[in-house]
């Protein structure tokens, strides 16, 4: 019997990888070949296929050099503005890749739409990071990646807060709050998947592609609006403003990522 070669198409969902158009890897895989290797029939069975990678609705490189647009390489218009002088072109997680740096004063990247309808509910974000802040175990009162805190209520959420301890949570609301056993402020990059379901009130804390924390948090849809990456702001009192580098940072609403799929992007 002749076995032919079978085409597979293939996209590339690395975590790090630089986003863009969809673009597919085509390659030719020999069956029989693949048939007689049993590692190389694992292989393909863990990368995942084109129609099950998760496709972001906004993803900010942070790799200008220069200016002050930070650009939604999506394609969706979710434009950025680094505002107060965020550091651009510092060495970013991968090689020859850069990363944007943040004060931890007044640095942060406004979005020129509210997040709120994209990460007030069922959602997920990934990023990559690099600080050595230690922030507060309230969530509230501590730096994040992005969010809301709303003065006073609960109608607020808490992507990538770092606690006193310099681990990464998770959190919605008034609710608990799932954190990572990592601590994520020893100066390396690491990089981060949080997920939230606003239904079953599930958040999870991934990082290095490895699951390390969970919680209840709150249910339902938070809708106090917000647009920044980089702070947490407040609806009353002094916003918090993360210290450190930042990269790659997607936004996939209405989808929580499945372990395989934290790990392809």
């Amino acid at each position: 019997m002749v076995m032919k070669s079978t085409r597979v198409s293939l996209v590339r969902g690395r975590r790090g990888g630089l986003l863009g158009p969809r673009r597919a890897f085509r390659f030719v895989a020999n069956a029989a070949a693949i048939a007689t290797s049993a590692l190389a029939a694992i292989s393909m069975a863990a990368v995942p296929m084109a129609d099950d990678l998760p496709v972001p609705t906004g993803a900010w490189l942070f790799n200008e050099t220069a200016g002050t647009a930070a650009a939604d390489a999506t394609g969706s218009g979710l434009l950025g503005e680094y505002r107060n002088g965020v550091t651009l072109g510092v060495e970013g997680p991968k090689p020859n890749s850069r990363a944007a740096d943040f004060d931890g004063v007044n640095d942060y990247v406004e979005i020129n739409s509210n997040l709120a309808p994209m990460l007030g509910g069922t959602a997920s974000v990934s990023f990559w990071i690099k600080t050595t802040q230690a922030g507060n175990n309230q969530p509230w009162s501590a730096p994040a990646v992005t969010g809301v805190e709303q003065n006073g209520g609960g109608n607020d959420i808490f992507w990538g807060y770092i606690d006193a301890n310099g681990k990464i949570g998770m959190a919605a609301g008034n609710g608990a709050s799932a954190k990572s056993t990592t601590k994520v402020n020893n100066g390396a990059w690491h990089h981060v998947v949080l997920t939230r379901d606003h239904v079953s009130r599930a958040v999870r804390v991934y990082v290095g592609g490895v699951l390390q924390g969970s919680a209840n948090s709150d249910a339902g849809i938070k809708t106090t609006a917000f647009a920044r990456i980089g702070s947490l702001p407040k609806t009353g009192g002094a916003h918090r403003y993360f210290k450190g580098t930042l990269a790659d940072v997607r936004l996939f609403p209405n989808q929580v990522l499945s372990a395989a799929e934290v790990v392809a992007v």
